[in-house]
């Protein structure tokens, strides 16, 4: 299934995407996310708090994916309606097409929905929207409301309400910052060939064997201490 999140900036689009995936992780699948890649000068940061694997957008159609949970945060920079001609972001749309009969739920979110590739935004079975209580930013937190609608049936939304959302804060990192590919590609190009920026969920031995479930990281946010 596809899930289209929208919203304002800091209304819980992420951390409702980040939710879906805890459950989906509890069930025993496995959770893609396109956490940021390793740049010069930076340490490795992560979108999620539990075991998972990265992968870039670019990516997921090479995988063969199958019965798994997928996340795209700030999808707009990889999915945006501008590149509709180019070959990389017809993929995307292809794999959007596979996503059902591979049971893979595929998550991604936009502040605009518009931003995002006709192909893709259309076709996601659930359209969820997020509003952060109260709207300011700046105001301390007190609940997120949902509204989701269903592609079959638009006219009928279902709301709900999650009340005290920080006490699962602690499953993502809100303030991680997801860079342009235009940008990677100008900083890894930068720093030479003398910077080995490893591909996502990649061994640093060996042949470069992907990463098994069982040995992904829970990372721990210095915030829960």
């Amino acid at each position: 299934m596809i899930y289209r999140h929208g919203g304002d900036n800091r209304s819980g689009k992420t951390f409702l995407m980040a939710l879906y995936g805890w459950e989906a992780y509890n069930m025993g699948r496995t959770v893609y996310c396109n956490c940021p890649p390793l740049l010069p000068g930076k340490h490795k940061e992560h979108v999620l708090n539990f075991p998972h694997l990265h992968a870039q957008p670019s990516e997921l159609f090479e995988k063969d994916l199958h019965n798994c949970c997928v996340i795209i945060d700030q999808a707009e920079e990889f999915m945006d309606a501008f590149d509709a001609p180019k070959y990389s972001s017809r993929e995307m749309s292809y794999f959007g097409y596979q996503v059902t009969k591979r049971d893979v739920d595929f998550h991604f979110d936009t502040v605009r929905q518009m931003n995002i590739l006709n192909r893709v935004r259309a076709n996601a079975h659930f359209f969820i929207t997020t509003k952060r209580i109260p709207p300011n930013p700046k105001l301390p937190l007190l609940a997120i409301l949902v509204i989701v609608k269903a592609r079959n049936r638009m006219n009928n939304p279902v709301k709900f309400i999650i009340r005290e959302p920080w006490e699962y804060f602690g499953i993502y990192n809100h303030d991680v910052i997801i860079p342009p590919p235009r940008l990677v590609e100008k900083l890894l190009r930068e720093a030479g060939p003398q910077f080995n920026a490893l591909p996502p969920g990649v061994r640093p031995q060996g042949q470069l064997a992907p990463v098994p479930r069982s040995q992904t990281v829970v990372v721990k946010n210095p915030s829960w201490d």
